[in-house]
């Protein structure tokens, strides 16, 4: 049964795009100016190198594991080896034949990646957001969670705030909305959600 621990606070790592380029030069041969990517935890960035080709380097925080993302790594070739069709990058390997390296960035150590380039617009970006586009993204995650049916890696259990397994820590932050229109909204539908989703989570 899932829990309602409130999740983990990330603290982004200290990356400018400057060093973003020397990364992606050092460790994965790939010389480029680097424009950095809108994210949550990690810092990501826009390679593109003189001839063109493009790749997102990928510097995780220090709180994230190898573990976690070698356990990205293999959904990524689990969906790909499933459905080639699905549009799903492949990470790039770094000069030593590995994917993922680590490197001391301000004084931390944080591991870093680079991933193949998806063309496209951020969902977040698209307006308006047509009935045909959003049956064709319900098409894509039914695809993705066929490809990864059955695969369950304990690395991709932990406390992830989009869990919607885990979202009774937000009823004691209702209160963080400022205005009582959108609190009332949510409290309505956190409350649909203690109804009806919560006493299903077991059966899934």
């Amino acid at each position: 049964m899932p829990t309602s621990d409130p999740p983990v606070v990330y603290d982004r790592p200290m990356v400018d795009a400057q060093t973003a380029s020397e990364l992606a030069a050092r460790h994965f041969g790939i010389e480029g100016r680097a424009t950095e990517l809108e994210s949550e935890r990690d810092r990501n960035f826009l390679i593109r190198d003189v001839n063109g080709d493009r790749v997102v380097l990928k510097v995780s925080g220090r709180e994230e594991s190898l573990e976690l993302l070698q356990t990205q790594h293999e959904a990524l070739a689990r969906i790909r080896a499933r459905d080639p069709s699905a549009g799903i990058p492949e990470p790039r390997r770094a000069d030593g034949g590995e994917t993922i390296v680590t490197d001391a960035i301000a004084g931390e150590t944080h591991l870093v990646s680079a991933l193949g380039w998806i063309d496209g617009r951020p969902l977040a970006h698209a307006r308006p957001r047509t009935e045909r586009q959003l049956r064709s993204l319900g098409q894509l995650l039914g695809r993705v969670a066929s490809a990864l049916s059955g695969w369950d890696p304990p690395a991709a259990r932990r406390p992830l705030k989009w869990d919607l397994g885990r979202a009774g820590w937000i009823a004691e932050h209702l209160g963080a909305i400022p205005t009582a229109t959108d609190r009332e909204l949510v409290r309505r539908l956190f409350t649909l959600y203690q109804e009806r989703a919560e006493p299903a989570w077991a059966a899934l």
